[in-house]
């Protein structure tokens, strides 16, 4: 009987916590919102890069980042299973790299108009990351299902600005599967989750794969230097 209790309580504690959120984000949406400007040729131009089997992740170049508080924090597309080693690669990588993940790696420009004027400014952070994710839902067409071989989901990394570097203290979060219904549930995919271990794994061995190929590059154009300043 006590058991039974107990499921009673946690599921009305449960109902009680969604409710709350979608009301949350209902007051959020209602608010303010955020446009893409263009989202039409925005969004043609996400599937053109997300149909090349070569893109990894797509992050989304939000443009005037200090307005919309988003310097410290990035949005993205990211394909299942291979792209989200490439998404939590250390920010120092690219450089070591020689720009080596640029190959699987596209940006698309965002660019963002609000429904009322500083509507966003005057939003809570909440609210904010809500408005930020809403977009981005939109354009992407997130709720409309894969077809098996462009499968991802939208992905946030926000850095701790004390603690650049340290990749362990990046905030990560995905919209799960669960949350991919017919509509998005926007706090699930702003929920904070730790990396699978093999990402980690997988995330190592990309490194060291792209150091030996950015010497390997080094050393090709030395020689090529060499043997022209030799002649």
């Amino acid at each position: 009987m006590i058991k039974i209790l107990l499921c009673l309580i946690c599921l009305v504690i449960t109902f009680s916590s969604s409710a709350t959120s979608a009301s949350n984000v209902t007051s959020c949406l209602q608010a303010c919102h955020l446009n893409v400007q263009n989202s039409e040729i925005v969004h043609l131009q996400y599937i053109r890069t997300i149909n090349d089997g070569t893109t990894r992740v797509v992050y989304f170049d939000i443009l005037n980042d200090a307005y919309y508080n988003v310097n410290a924090t990035l949005y993205a597309w990211v394909r299942d299973n291979v792209g989200q080693p490439m998404f939590s690669l250390p920010i120092d990588y690219i450089a070591v790299s020689l720009n080596l993940p640029a190959a699987f790696i596209h940006y698309q420009p965002i660019n963002f108009t609000e429904s009322t004027l500083n509507c966003y400014r005057q939003s809570s952070f909440f609210c904010q990351e809500i408005l930020v994710m809403s977009a981005l839902v939109k354009v992407t067409r997130l709720n409309n299902r894969c077809n098996g071989t462009n499968c991802g989901s939208l992905c946030r990394r926000h850095f701790h600005l004390h603690h650049i570097g340290d990749r362990e203290r990046d905030e990560y979060a995905c919209c799960s599967e669960k949350s991919l219904e017919k509509e998005i549930d926007l706090v699930q995919c702003l929920q904070p989750n730790r990396l699978l271990p093999y990402i980690s794994i997988l995330t190592i061995f990309t490194i060291v794969l792209g150091v030996l190929l950015s010497f390997s590059t080094v050393i090709m154009i030395s020689n090529r230097v060499i043997k022209y300043l030799g002649r």
